[in-house]
This record gives structure tokens, sequence and C-alpha cells, in this order.
């Protein structure tokens, strides 16, 4: 899971509800190690200009994963979250790149029966998924105000956008 943003750690969250035995969160901002654990997540790695994200993450799990998915929105995030499974694998790409992006991938890799799949809002089914999420969260395993780590006034729309591009919020929420 590359990015322990807002998305990011839903992703985490969901894997952690879906049973999943290792959840590898990957962030450039080593303050979202102890929040990415807190959603559930098993190992975090600390992405940057000397971590080859994608060699870490197949160290970390045997070879690649199952499930990668990529929440910032960044062509070469994307290539790194392809790049990370293993045989059979599944891409998930949830964050939104500027429009015109695009992605190069090695073909010969795609021959291993890897997806990949774009997914927006979700891909959420509101008559079933919303009552299970309002139970989820009833009985304490859907963290929801948790994701909230700060709220401002509308006077303080510039700190809380810095306090986002510094890496400091889950989610900012402003107040009118």
């Amino acid at each position: 899971m590359i990015g322990v943003g807002g998305i990011g750690l839903n992703v985490i969250q969901g894997a952690r509800l879906a049973g999943a035995g290792q959840i590898i969160a990957v962030d450039a901002n080593p303050q979202k190690s102890d929040l990415a654990a807190q959603f559930g997540a098993t190992d975090f790695i600390q992405a940057g200009p000397d971590v080859d994200t994608v060699d870490a993450i197949k160290e970390l799990s045997a070879g690649g994963v199952d499930y990668a998915f990529e929440c910032v929105g960044a062509p070469a995030l994307v290539r790194q979250a392809i790049d990370s499974l293993d045989w059979g694998g599944t891409c998930v790409i949830l964050g939104v790149p500027k429009l015109g992006s695009e992605v190069s991938v090695m073909i010969a890799g795609l021959y291993n029966d890897k997806t990949i799949m774009g997914c927006r809002y979700g891909a959420a089914h509101p008559q079933n998924d919303f009552p299970m999420i309002v139970d989820l969260y009833q009985q304490g395993k859907l963290l929801l105000d948790e994701l909230v780590t700060s709220t401002y006034p509308v006077e303080r729309f510039d700190d809380a956008l810095t306090d986002l591009h510094d890496g400091k919020l889950a989610r900012g929420v402003l107040n009118f």
C-alpha cells in the first residue's frame, strides 16, 4: 500500500478487516509509521531517494504482494505498485494523477497473470455497503474518528493546508 494519507489509512484498515496477514505501508514521511500501525499495518517502509521501494516490498513479502494499492496519484508510484506484485497479483490505482498522465510497464511482467485496475470511490454499492460500514463502526472495528487528526476554523485554512503538505494530518476538518 503506497501512501499513508486518508485514502491509504482506509486501505490499511480495509485489508485488516478482510483478514490480511501482512499489510505493508509505504510513505516518504516517517511520522506516518505509527498512524499506519494504528490502522493495521504490520510493516512500514520509509520511501526515499536512497530506498528501492520495490525491492524492500519484495524482501518483506518473500517475493511480492498479492495486492498493491497506489493511493497518491503519482505515475512513478503506480509503476512501483505494479512492479511489487507477485504472480497473479492485482494493482489497484486509487490515487488520481494529473489528467493526461501515463505509466509505462514491462509487458513481460504482465504475463505473470497480473491485473491492473482503477477504482473510483471504492467501487461502493451504497445500499449494501453503507449499512455494513455503519455496523463495523458501531462495533468499533472501523476507525473513523481516528481519521480526523485536527479541526480548524475556516479562517485557519492556510494552516490546515500547510499541515496537510507537511504530513501532519490523516484528515483535517474545517469548521464553518
